[in-house]
């Protein structure tokens, strides 16, 4: 009686009784992957399952009270980190976050340049969080207003607006950071990047002259 022909694998030596079998572990197990999890080195063919492995093994892992940033322009990759997703833009989105350096003489000159940035770009920024004192100087940070996300304050009785939420609930890279030291003079570094959101005059609280200008 002929001996049943075995198939092996030549990658990891395991063996199957039809050829058919082996070409399907051989697509399975060792075939080339299209989405790869940005958190670790598991990759699949199919996006949804991506999306699926990255809320069970990444997400879950989170505080219930942290932020999870979804990146806008893959809606694959999730983190809590700021500094992380960043890095996502730049490394996979190719996107460039360079910085810029000002020097002011006086806070009126910045506030101008800083009305002009915002009327050029359509956009707004504002100070998630107040001034921080070093020994040199107060240094304040400001981000686009569009970054981060709508939190609802109070018991959620309050009407929302027709609009929705200006926030995107993702991070936009654009940011200003402004110290000022004892002297009066202030350094400025600026990002200029704006991810996840359009112009949109109509989201910005301007006043009338701005707007008609």
């Amino acid at each position: 009686m002929d001996e049943p022909n075995i198939f092996q694998c030549g990658q990891c030596q395991k063996t199957y009784a039809t050829d058919y079998l082996l070409r399907l572990h051989h697509r399975r197990v060792h075939g080339s992957r299209k989405f790869v999890c940005s958190h670790c080195n598991y990759a699949t063919n199919y996006k949804n399952v991506l999306r699926k492995h990255i809320t069970c093994s990444h997400l879950r892992k989170k505080k219930k009270s942290a932020g999870i940033h979804t990146c806008p322009l893959c809606n694959l990759f999730k983190l809590a980190n700021r500094s992380d997703m960043l890095k996502h833009y730049e490394s996979v989105h190719n996107v460039s976050l360079s910085q810029t350096t000002l020097h002011f003489s006086n806070n009126e000159d910045f506030l101008q340049w800083k009305r002009e940035i915002e009327l050029r770009d359509s956009c707004q920024f504002v100070a998630p969080r107040g001034n921080r004192k070093t020994s040199l100087g107060d240094t304040k940070y400001l981000r686009c207003s569009r970054d981060g996300f709508y939190r609802i304050v109070g018991k959620g009785e309050r009407r929302p607006k027709l609009k929705g939420s200006i926030k995107t609930n993702a991070v936009c890279p654009s940011s200003i950071n402004v110290r000022r030291t004892k002297l009066g003079m202030l350094t400025v570094r600026y990002v200029g990047t704006h991810v996840g959101h359009t112009r949109d005059i109509g989201r910005l609280q301007l006043c009338e002259q701005e707007r008609n200008d």
